[in-house]
């Protein structure tokens, strides 16, 4: 009789849609566009909306033309003020994901 080694099933975890778009804005401000390339963010400012209104995380907002017809997107910068707090709000989603 053969014997069979157990399977071990690990469980990968599709990062929370706010924390990539916060681990982004840590180093660099997006558009709608830039966002959907990067990671397929379909709704920008419904992020940042959550970002400011639930984890008190500030930023700054530009209108830009983007494209060949110059279509007017907002450009999201993290609010140097606001810095810590996301990093930490980062640290603690990462230390969720890591434990599973």
């Amino acid at each position: 009789m053969m014997k069979h080694s157990p399977t071990i099933f690990t469980r990968t975890i599709k990062p929370v849609k706010k924390i990539t778009a916060l681990s982004l804005l840590t180093t660099t401000s997006l558009i709608g566009p830039e966002a959907h390339d990067l990671y397929g963010e379909t709704a920008l400012h419904s992020t940042i909306s959550a970002l400011w209104n639930i984890h008190n995380i500030g930023f700054d907002r530009k209108p830009e033309k983007y494209g060949i017809y110059g279509a007017l997107f907002t450009r999201y910068t993290l609010q140097e003020s606001s810095r810590e707090r996301a990093l930490n709000l980062i640290k603690h989603y990462e230390g969720r994901t890591n434990n599973v």
